[in-house]
């Protein structure tokens, strides 16, 4: 393959280091959107979550986006 032992052991930090910065990105942002849910109590059904993101990877590229679902309080 044309590499070192060094440079795959090299590429293979570089990898997890890059995986481990998205994981804890993701982390942070999930428990930025969970602060604010518990803070307003609200969210949007998965249902609703879906129609909208299938509406929009099936949307024309006119530039027309279908509307966001509505966000609603939490049911007990």
């Amino acid at each position: 393959m044309g590499k070192s032992a060094h440079a795959f052991i090299l590429d293979a930090l570089a990898q997890t280091v890059a995986q481990v910065e998205l994981d804890a990105a993701l982390y942070t942002l999930a428990d930025e959107r969970w602060a604010n849910i518990r803070t307003t109590g609200k969210t949007v059904a998965w249902i609703d979550a879906k129609t909208h993101l299938t509406a929009r990877a099936n949307a024309k590229s006119d530039g027309e986006r279908p509307r966001k679902p509505t966000a609603r309080k939490l049911g007990k």
